[in-house]
């Protein structure tokens, strides 16, 4: 009975163990994530911005020439 017990026990623990273990992991994975789609927006966003200065130079830069 007692081998049994200890058994089970070890099983129940070391399924509690890979659970909680995969639920940090999958935390940390989706800050991980959340992270780099900030970053890619920001940097989306600057490039946006570039290209619109850029436009706005270059319709500058027409108007003189023309």
């Amino acid at each position: 009975m007692t081998l049994i017990t200890v058994a089970v026990a070890a099983t129940i623990g070391s399924f509690l163990a890979n659970a909680v273990f995969y639920l940090i992991v999958g935390k940390l994975a989706q800050r991980a994530e959340k992270k780099r789609i900030e970053h890619f927006q920001k940097l989306e966003a600057e490039c946006r911005e570039t290209i619109r200065k850029e436009n706005e130079r270059m319709r500058n830069y027409a108007k003189m020439e023309s």
